[in-house]
């Protein structure tokens, strides 16, 4: 992100009973340099027992709705949630039902998974460096007009590719560098070769003068921030 942005860490739970939810989002955070998980959790009152044992606090809690929304008395644990915390609930299905049960409860924000992509350590930022209220694309024709979220919430810009690499490029960087996983894993996943997956590898550093991949993360970040939250955040 920018430079002139505080770096003040913000501490963070995850709620999912997604394994790869979790895996991703742990990728992902202990990328960034202000996230700090520091629970993890199946269900919202499991979250809520996590948080209250610690000797410091949570600002922020980022709920996986596609596996955990069907608990009981999920709404009213989320209502009483966002009293306290800023909430970032995250769905892929269900985004209508979604947008009609959470359009007027105070969540920091509601965001389609596809929208998203890569990018939930910047909501994270920009939910609490601005107090802000945010949506993806998808998710903003779904809102009732005159809801608290189709009144205040700021709509994320779709993704766009960095100038610089090429979509296959990105892919692999997105699954070495932001998701954390190995060539192996890439190849099974994209149908790649070991060698075509280290040449994308290397074509990224040199296209982003990155000389390592925590500055692989960084340049794609600040390109997501320009392009995508400023302008939704500052007009």
């Amino acid at each position: 992100m920018a430079e002139d942005k505080p770096l003040k860490d913000i501490p963070t739970a995850l709620v999912s009973r997604a394994p790869f939810f979790i895996f991703g989002s742990r990728g992902l955070l202990g990328r960034d340099r202000r996230a700090r998980i520091l629970v993890t959790a199946d269900t919202l009152i499991d979250c809520r027992r996590g948080m209250n044992a610690l000797p410091g606090h949570v600002d922020v809690v980022a709920i996986d709705l596609d596996s955990t929304a069907d608990q009981p008395n999920f709404l009213d644990d989320l209502r009483e949630l966002c009293g306290s915390k800023k909430v970032i609930c995250l769905a892929s299905a269900n985004l209508p039902d979604h947008a009609a049960a959470l359009c007027d409860l105070p969540v920091a924000a509601l965001l389609g998974k596809a929208d998203l992509h890569y990018a939930l350590h910047l909501v994270i930022a920009a939910v609490t460096d601005y107090e802000t209220r945010l949506i993806t694309p998808a998710v903003k024709p779904l809102l009732r007009e005159g809801s608290l979220l189709h009144n205040e919430a700021h709509t994320i810009a779709p993704r766009r590719l960095h100038p610089d690499l090429s979509e296959r490029q990105e892919q692999v960087v997105m699954l070495r560098v932001f998701v954390g996983l190995d060539n192996p894993d890439i190849g099974d996943e994209l149908q790649l070769s070991d060698y075509t997956i280290r040449e994308h590898v290397s074509t990224a550093y040199k296209a982003l003068a990155a000389k390592n991949e925590l500055e692989v993360f960084e340049a794609i970040s600040d390109w997501w921030w320009t392009t995508r939250f400023a302008r939704a955040l500052l007009g």
